[in-house]
């Protein structure tokens, strides 16, 4: 029971932990090329697939939005929006939903992952993204580090909407992040 999720939990965090030392370490050397946001997802859910699997959740992702990311961009999000997935999966009941929403507005790309959880109390809310104070008995400290993923990005992670009927966190990227295909190309003529 409260052993095992505690246990999951944790390996969860290592796994969060050890996955962003080696994003950030590949970051100083290695190879540097483009992935499109439509085989980002497709990563993403080809990473999430057996999670998805053994929660009984469906995962619908809905790809509204066109633009390049430079791979090591690209693994940073992945990392803040797998946790996200991870945290809507823990909180919606078998069957339900949890919808992951790619959409292009003008100047970023907002990423919302929804879930139908029952919504966050305010008690969490006012601690929402510090370590230690977890929506669902977890350590809170997968939603500190995506907080500090996003910002070095210069993307904004936010908590969109919480009702009794779920919520919806909202990653923005800035547009910049998706225009270094074009800038590279200029600096080539």
């Amino acid at each position: 029971g409260d052993l095992q999720a505690l246990a999951t939990s944790t390996h969860r965090m290592q796994q969060l932990v050890h996955d962003v030392v080696r994003v950030l370490g590949e970051e100083r050397g290695g190879d540097q090329y483009q992935i499109t946001l439509a085989e980002l997802v497709e990563v993403m859910n080809g990473k999430m697939g057996s999670v998805v699997a053994e929660s009984g959740v469906h995962l619908v992702t809905v790809l509204d939005a066109q633009g390049e990311l430079s791979n090591r961009h690209a693994n940073l999000i992945l990392l803040v929006v797998e946790n996200l997935i991870h945290n809507a999966l823990k909180v919606t009941p078998r069957g339900g939903k949890v919808c992951v929403r790619l959409i292009g507005d003008g100047d970023s790309v907002c990423c919302e992952v929804a879930d139908e959880g029952s919504g966050i109390s305010n008690q969490v809310l006012l601690r929402l993204f510090t370590p230690c104070h977890s929506t669902h008995g977890g350590s809170g400290l997968g939603l500190a580090i995506s907080k500090q993923l996003a910002n070095q990005l210069g993307a904004v992670l936010e908590l969109k909407t919480n009702s009794p009927d779920g919520c919806v966190f909202a990653l923005r990227l800035p547009r910049s992040l998706l225009a270094e295909t074009e800038l590279v190309a200029m600096e080539m003529n």
